[in-house]
């Protein structure tokens, strides 16, 4: 059964459904509720699903905003408009889904940008905050307000009932949000390709660290007490926010096995998607043009130890096995992220210490905490 409660360790309302639920669309849920007139309930699911995916867009923000700092550290501010014209006119478009590989048009000021392109329905702005980018459909003023109407609408729908309203409002905020997301997410793997190519693809190690370490650290030292329950909750959550799943309605799979949770992930909302492209849009892999995303030739402990990895795939090793090894003693998940674009990702949560495998250390470089290297 779904359930949607305070936790007093994570300090905020999250579903607390049995695993087997914890992978369905959030959305079902505001829907269900819409439809039984159950309007607390509704209004109560539909803050949460805004939630869910606002919560990753502030992550994506928060790293882009590292990599660009990073960059421009090295290069300088004057780097900025070629910047972007490199990272994210070629394809901003395409990830909207216009056809033909249209290169957006590009007016930089400072560490802002506006980029046209035909077949856009809004101008994408991007706005550096306090750090973290964000990204507007139209100007910020006209973004705000369109968003605003459309909540009061969603607010009458629910009061009313109108479950197809409801659904016709929430198509097309899905789609502004799924577009944002893909922006911002896409944006990283373009980051660390400039990074890569300009000064080697051994530097992401350090610069995944660099860019993620501010933010990744505070988060994980909140999350240390979580029980095993608790973290699969989180995880789950995450990739419901990421719009998981070849429909990109946040859908995952979950099993439960006596020793561990797996997440199954047919089709990740970012590595995965990149990879292969998606399927919603037209969009193609972010390995092909006007993309050619970077992927890392060589093997590395942060790849764990395979080839052909993805450069934004990477960052799953260092942030569900390094550096929560490092700063924990253990990993905070395993994972199985194939680099055959077939395969589903997989990631592992633990029931109990002793169930981890010596594998999730290894296959990262790193030894159990007490074993002899």
């Amino acid at each position: 059964m779904q359930a949607l409660r305070y936790s007093e360790t994570i300090g905020r309302l999250i579903r607390q459904d049995s695993p087997e639920q914890l992978g369905k669309s959030t959305r079902s849920f505001v829907e269900a509720a819409v439809a039984a007139g159950r309007t607390g309930e509704a209004e109560q699911w539909l803050g949460y699903l805004h939630a869910e995916s606002g919560g990753l867009l502030y992550l994506l923000g928060t790293w882009s905003w590292h990599l660009v700092h990073y960059l421009l550290e090295r290069k300088g501010d004057g780097a900025w408009p070629e910047l972007v014209r490199v990272s994210m006119a070629p394809w901003v478009a395409t990830t909207y889904g216009v056809t033909g590989m249209p290169v957006a048009h590009i007016e930089a000021s400072s560490r802002d940008a506006v980029l046209t392109a035909p077949g856009l329905l809004w101008p994408v702005y991007l706005v550096e905050g306090t750090h973290r980018y964000h990204v507007l459909l139209d100007n910020p003023e006209a973004h705000e307000a369109r968003r605003a109407a459309r909540q009061e609408q969603l607010d009458s729908a629910v009061a009313a009932a109108d479950l197809e309203t409801l659904r016709q409002l929430l198509d097309v905020q899905l789609v502004e949000d799924r577009y944002v997301h893909d922006v911002l997410c896409d944006w990283v793997w373009a980051l660390l390709t400039v990074i890569g190519r300009e000064w080697g693809e051994a530097t992401l190690e350090e610069v995944q660290r660099l860019t993620m370490e501010p933010w990744i650290k505070v988060r994980y030292q909140a999350m240390r007490d979580l029980t095993p329950e608790e973290s699969l909750q989180i995880s789950v959550e995450a990739h419901r926010g990421h719009f998981a799943g070849f429909q990109r309605d946040g859908s995952v799979t979950v099993i439960e096995e006596p020793d561990r949770y797996v997440i199954q992930l047919d089709q990740c909302g970012t590595g995965a998607r990149m990879v292969q492209g998606d399927a919603t849009v037209g969009s193609g892999s972010r390995l092909a043009p006007p993309y050619n995303f970077l992927v890392l030739g060589d093997a590395y402990d942060w790849t764990w130890g395979r080839h052909q990895v993805g450069a934004y795939c990477s960052h799953c090793a260092i942030v569900n096995q390094i550096l929560p090894i490092e700063w924990l003693g253990q990993p905070m998940r395993g994972t199985d992220s194939s680099v055959d674009p077939a395969k589903p990702c997989l990631w592992f949560i633990y029931k109990r210490r002793d169930a981890i495998p010596d594998t999730a250390y290894t296959d990262v470089g790193k030894q159990r905490p007490g074993q002899d290297k």
